[in-house]
């Protein structure tokens, strides 16, 4: 009998596939150099972009900088913006003869130099006592109060309208010494007002108060 040979084809037996060599480029980048950077201590300085001007916030324990030189009673010039939120800027003692119908606008102010735990420096505008608003004069009288504590210990302040008054919670744990930055008052002032420093009658907030804009 005959061989019958039969033909194989195979559906799904894939011939071998050819091996593709690709060229090695030359790299770009030297992943090397740039691991031993990362892994080098690199030494850096923060540089300090701005101060808030603020109330101290009921939930913060804060400490004010125990030497005069970093405080300033100062006149403020309050101002409403666009949406109608009260502003505070520093203002030049040389615009006061000019700004005499607008006093209602110029507060006096008691900036304190402040530190909360977490390192946040900032200034506190505190109102001083007022003898023609003696329901104001309680808040001012109590925060000053506090301001004088907070030099000495960690406080957190909130306010008691029951009372009129601003009231205090020392801190119950060890905070540790304040970290103060190594900075002037006039390094601390420079930055917090740079854009809200008075000193000439075509500033914005001028314009905003006599209806010019």
């Amino acid at each position: 009998m005959p061989l019958i040979h039969r033909v194989v084809t195979g559906v799904g037996i894939s011939a071998p596939r050819a091996l593709i060599h690709r060229e090695r480029s030359i790299p770009k980048i030297n992943l090397e150099a740039l691991r031993e950077i990362e892994a080098e201590e690199i030494a850096y300085a923060n540089v300090l972009t701005a101060v808030p001007v603020k109330k101290p916030h009921r939930d913060d324990f804060f400490r004010v900088h125990p030497d005069p030189s970093y405080t300033l009673t100062a006149r403020m010039l309050q101002v409403k913006d666009a949406q109608e939120r009260e502003r505070l800027y520093l203002l030049s003692e040389d615009l006061l003869p000019t700004l005499g119908e607008h006093e209602g606008n110029i507060k006096v102010k008691k900036l304190f130099t402040c530190v909360t735990s977490h390192e946040v420096t900032f200034l506190w505008p505190a109102n001083t006592p007022n003898l023609n608003n003696e329901l104001g004069r309680s808040w001012a009288v109590s925060g000053l109060k506090i301001a004088e504590e907070a030099k000495n210990t960690w406080v957190r302040m909130s306010g008691k309208p029951g009372i009129s008054a601003y009231v205090y919670t020392k801190a119950q744990g060890d905070l540790g010494e304040p970290k103060w930055l190594d900075m002037t008052f006039q390094e601390l002032l420079d930055i917090a007002f740079e854009e809200t420093y008075v000193d000439t009658m075509d500033h914005q907030a001028i314009k905003t108060l006599t209806g010019q804009v």
